[in-house]
């Protein structure tokens, strides 16, 4: 099954998962990370790409950012550059 991650500002992407267990029931390959005011820019890369192993079960993962070109668009762009056979779309 294809992971999704969600990364934003603060607590949206929080919310966005949160709000669809509510909708959709809870699922295992479904997670969010958020950034915020004071964080390392170095450690949210880092957390990123820890969150886009653990959902891969060979299948993929699917990562929405809340901004393009923003931090987290950019951090997911970092993993991108950073794992072996990679399909970007």
């Amino acid at each position: 099954m294809i992971g999704i991650l969600v990364l934003s500002h603060g607590n949206l992407s929080q919310g966005i998962v949160e709000s669809g267990k509510m909708i959709v029931g809870t699922n295992e390959k479904v997670d969010y990370l958020g950034l915020y005011g004071g964080d390392n820019i170095d450690e949210f890369y880092d957390r990123t790409m820890e969150k886009i192993q653990a959902l891969d079960d060979g299948s993929g993962v699917l990562v929405f950012s809340d901004l393009y070109g923003a931090s987290p668009f950019k951090a997911t762009a970092y993993c991108v550059k950073k794992l072996p056979d990679i399909l970007w779309c």
